[in-house]
């Protein structure tokens, strides 16, 4: 193998490890949209499809598409009778995503948020006009400045925490208060150092780690790909300079 095909070798190798980055911003982009979506809903500033619609074509999001979009209850139907027929092809959607999220990026949004229970349908007691409002999960997160997806992991420790909460180390309870943003400021985990930590906690701790969903295999398994991940860029930076 000469010299350009080895660079061609480690560029691909690296796009297929970390990603393909048009993915990642149309992740990026809905992510964005539900949340912005769960704010105007649960603030009260749109509650009908008209109303949802009209926020949607004035923001950012929609100039940046160059076309304006349109959205209605059936088109909720839809998206459900799409995913059926996905299932039944053996491509199951997953949770975060939604087939027709890039066509109709409301009604996939409305979707989740109606799903994981952030908002709901209701009728209008005269009009018999379908409304969405907010539950109060949705609302909770609008409170805190939360994304859905925080919100929804949230709520998920929570309901976990209800079940079983360890009393024989403040630690659950430290976990449970410690603000999601904490995470985000770690940038490069040293997952070393993490695994030698765990293992030298207490049984008690340890405990609280598993039911957080802490697990001593996936570390090493974290371990090892850090380690690998290491070495490939190092060989990527060698070749690219070659």
């Amino acid at each position: 193998m000469d010299k350009k095909d080895q660079k061609a070798a480690n560029i691909k190798q690296s796009i297929q490890q970390h990603g393909n980055p048009k993915d990642k911003e149309v992740r990026a982009e809905a992510s964005h949209l539900k949340r912005a979506i769960l704010e105007i809903i649960a603030s009260g500033v749109a509650s009908t499809t008209e109303d949802l619609e009209r926020f949607v074509n004035c923001t950012l999001f929609s100039c940046e598409k160059q076309r304006p979009f349109r959205f209605d209850i059936e088109s909720l139907n839809q998206g459900s009778s799409l995913r059926q027929k996905h299932r039944h092809h053996g491509q199951p959607a997953s949770s975060e995503e939604d087939p027709e999220a890039e066509s109709d990026p409301i009604s996939a949004c409305v979707r989740f948020l109606l799903k994981y229970e952030f908002i709901r349908l209701q009728q209008h007691s005269t009009t018999g006009e379908s409304l969405l409002v907010a539950t109060q999960l949705g609302g909770a997160c609008l409170a805190a400045s939360m994304a859905p997806r925080d919100g929804f992991l949230l709520f998920s420790e929570l309901q976990k925490a209800r079940n079983c909460f360890v009393l024989e180390t403040e630690l659950h309870a430290i976990y449970l208060v410690t603000p999601y943003s904490v995470a985000y400021q770690w940038q490069n985990i040293d997952f070393l150092a993490y695994l030698e930590r765990f293992e030298g906690l207490p049984e008690a701790m340890k405990r609280v780690g598993e039911l957080v969903g802490i697990r001593e295999a996936f570390l090493v398994k974290a371990l090892r790909a850090s380690a690998k991940a290491a070495e490939d860029h190092q060989a990527m930076q060698v070749g690219c300079s070659s």
